[in-house]
């Protein structure tokens, strides 16, 4: 239930187009919260695959 209202908070706040774009941000928190409290490694190809995610979330939260 909080998730809910968060994300219908989310767009009201910034509206549903960049509100979108939270919906890539899980794999990124994952990885990096997988190495700060889980002690995981990342390996190259997790990388590979996570910046693109990264990258591409910067040009569509801007204004």
């Amino acid at each position: 239930m909080p998730g809910m209202t968060l994300w219908l908070l989310l767009i009201q706040r910034v509206g549903p187009g960049r509100a979108s774009v939270a919906q890539f941000m899980p794999p990124l928190f994952s990885v990096a919260l997988g190495m700060v409290f889980l002690g995981e490694s990342v390996s190259l190809l997790a990388l590979l695959a996570v910046l693109p995610v990264a990258v591409s979330t910067i040009p569509t939260t801007r204004p």
